[in-house]
């Protein structure tokens, strides 16, 4: 898989993928190991993009295969604003759903020995 990246956007296959509704190239692009919550110069996923384009599939496609729902992005946007944004209710709903589900899981989930901080 390239590591091409558009200057001016930091977009990579990924994120085109996305903004255009493609999940078999996403399966493509995932399988030969890019990641699916690689971030572009506006800090923008790939769940972004699908979610600002209204691309129901791709965006579904995204969260079963591991994307994050409520990173912001620099305008400090989570995917579900952005479909929001661009009148796509229905799918702003089941991004925001589907968010809380990902939160109440890292909110249950035990810290690693490794990430326990000692207080003075």
């Amino acid at each position: 898989v390239t590591l091409y990246s558009d200057e001016l956007t930091g977009m990579m296959p990924i994120h085109a993928a996305a903004a255009w509704g493609n999940p078999k190239c996403l399966e493509v692009l995932v399988r030969h190991g890019c990641n699916v919550n690689q971030l572009d110069s506006m800090n923008c996923s790939p769940v972004h993009h699908a979610a600002r384009n209204g691309h129901n599939e791709t965006v579904e496609w995204l969260m079963k295969n591991g994307a994050s729902l409520v990173e912001l992005n620099l305008f400090g946007q989570k995917p579900a604003d952005l479909a929001l944004a661009n009148n796509f209710p229905d799918l702003a709903d089941v991004i925001r759903r589907e968010a809380k589900k990902q939160l109440k899981e890292l909110e249950s989930k035990p810290l690693h020995p490794s990430d326990s901080i000692e207080l003075l």
